[in-house]
């Protein structure tokens, strides 16, 4: 099971993991590339915390080291990388470079599109506040973030038709006055939507990851396998982590 993402993915990890696991009969393997403000292609910093672009990362190294078996890959929070200023072809083409990377016998994707629903009830002067909040390094003016977005959106679309990816669309429900973030009481719902048709209907395993802070804070703590802290490399050997049912854990 291989988890991308940004700060969705991030704080939403121990209920994509628990769905996850309900839905096979054994552990599993899961290969995680997530972080707040991650970018699909480029090194981000987030807080004096330095992560590597996921399409470069170790990921795609530990997947080919693995025997072969049934592959389940989540593309989600691709939008990040409109406000560090990248151009949508480029941003598509990372995600692409994900894609080429995965086996090509009993694969399954699912890939969430940008929020637009959310985006299109976005002001001005909440777009400057929640940019500032979140990426304060870094300026797009608003008009031009729009029409990136939809020109991103489409180019995700196609990538998603070529792969043959169960696309979704994200529902404008699932956010408030912070048009990025999925709200946290709708965690459940979104999630189930998203990760709906990546299995066959299957007996919930008995170990799942429990719902609640113990199981998020234990997922969260891990870290990933190649890092930087205030410009200081960091390692930390994968997996990062075994849960209860077996199911491993490793952070790239």
């Amino acid at each position: 099971m291989i988890l991308l993402g940004a700060s969705n993915l991030t704080r939403g990890i121990s209920t994509v993991v628990r769905h996850a696991q309900a839905a096979v009969s054994q552990p599993a393997e899961f290969l995680i590339a997530c972080g707040h403000g991650r970018s699909y292609g480029q090194d981000s910093t987030v807080f004096g915390r330095t992560l590597p672009g996921i399409a470069p990362c170790g990921l795609w190294d530990a997947l080919r080291e693995m025997p072969p078996g049934p592959t389940r890959l989540l593309v989600t929070d691709v939008g990040n990388d409109l406000l560090y200023g990248a151009r949508p072809e480029l941003i598509a083409g990372w995600v692409g470079a994900c894609l080429t990377q995965l086996p090509s016998e009993d694969t399954r994707i699912a890939m969430t599109g940008l929020p637009l629903a959310a985006l299109a009830t976005l002001q001005p002067w909440r777009f400057a506040l929640l940019s500032r909040v979140f990426f304060p390094l870094h300026a797009i003016r608003f008009e031009n973030l729009r029409n990136s977005a939809l020109e991103l959106h489409d180019r995700l679309q196609q990538l998603a038709a070529r792969h043959d990816a169960t696309w979704i669309e994200p529902s404008g429900d699932w956010y408030g006055f912070d048009p990025i973030h999925i709200r946290m009481k709708v965690w459940e719902a979104a999630w189930e939507k998203i990760l709906g048709n990546w299995f066959e209907a299957a007996a919930p395993h008995q170990h799942v990851l429990p719902k609640g802070l113990a199981s998020w804070w234990r997922l969260k703590r891990m870290r990933p396998a190649q890092w930087r802290m205030c410009g200081l490399a960091r390692s930390t050997p994968q997996p990062a982590g075994i849960l209860p049912n077996g199911s491993r854990i490793s952070m790239y």
